[in-house]
């Protein structure tokens, strides 16, 4: 056993503060981050707020949680697709779970995504929703025949159905390799993790 001197000269674990916006669902990617920090011997404490904290007790049924409601409905493996409004949040559930998304971009960034989602990973299908508006505004009324075209063009037996399904299940595969042991979202981490020890060991300032 080590005498106190020895413990204080050893280093203290690296001890990381995520303090992420109050939404509900940017509570997911900072959960995984948090549980592959601590996987490489880094404290980890989450600033969140009080309808999340259930997230953080094993006795509690995630079932019975709106917070995490969307996920619970994308993992069923019979679901064929997702109708979003390409928040970033629900895009990266979306690709978690292998599902397809049929894109109705509103405001803020989600424009931007459905560009992401429909012309470079190539994952969904726009509805055709072309106005911004903000959520105070009116927003653009698009016909019953347009979603259920777009929903026909995704869940279709078509080449565009059949090329989009395959690679919203094969970009799942990639997304949950990287945050597995090895992965190389994993071993970015591990690096970053490296990196910061080795600057609070020079008391060299992060960038």
């Amino acid at each position: 056993m080590a005498t106190r001197d020895e413990q204080r000269q050893q280093p203290l674990p690296l001890h990381i503060l995520f303090l992420l916006f109050f939404a509900p669902g940017h509570l997911i990617p900072v959960v995984d981050m948090a549980a592959i920090f601590s996987t490489h011997g880094a404290w980890c404490t989450i600033l969140t707020k009080r309808p999340a904290m259930w997230a953080f007790h094993k006795d509690n049924d995630a079932a019975d949680q709106m917070s995490f409601g969307e996920m619970l409905v994308l993992s069923p493996p019979a679901l064929g697709g997702f109708v979003t409004h390409c928040g970033w949040n629900s895009v990266l559930e979306a690709v978690s779970a292998g599902v397809p998304m049929v894109t109705w971009p509103r405001c803020w960034d989600q424009f931007y995504n459905e560009k992401l989602i429909v012309e470079v990973l190539k994952v969904g299908v726009s509805i055709g929703a072309k106005v911004y508006a903000s959520p105070l505004e009116t927003h653009e009324v698009i016909g019953g025949e347009v979603i259920a075209g777009s929903i026909g063009r995704l869940m279709g037996s078509g080449e565009e159905g059949d090329a989009v399904q395959k690679k919203a299940k094969d970009l799942s595969v990639k997304a949950r390799s990287a945050m597995a042991k090895g992965g190389s979202s994993y071993d970015d981490i591990g690096r970053l993790m490296d990196e910061l020890m080795t600057r609070r060991s020079f008391g060299t300032p992060a960038d």
